[in-house]
């Protein structure tokens, strides 16, 4: 269970969610956008970033807890 709750909520979400958010603000040129475009990119990339981020934390805390709890049971059968 840990191996897949790591799987599909942090290493999946970062393929499929953040990095192509880092490849889109990679592809942005800042020197020529204006100020509002500047702050429209930031707006869209921040939030869902964050909200990717938050959830690969997450299924990161899910993942270390389960891979303690199975430490755990198995050395205690």
């Amino acid at each position: 269970m840990a191996t897949l709750a790591y799987l599909i909520g942090v290493f999946g979400v970062t393929v499929v969610g953040n990095v192509p958010l880092n490849d889109q603000l990679d592809k942005f040129s800042i020197v020529n956008s204006t100020k509002e475009g500047i702050r429209q990119m930031r707006d869209n990339f921040e939030n869902r970033w964050n909200f990717l981020n938050n959830i690969r934390t997450v299924f990161s805390v899910i993942s270390i807890l389960l891979v303690v709890c199975a430490c755990v049971w198995n050395k205690v059968e």
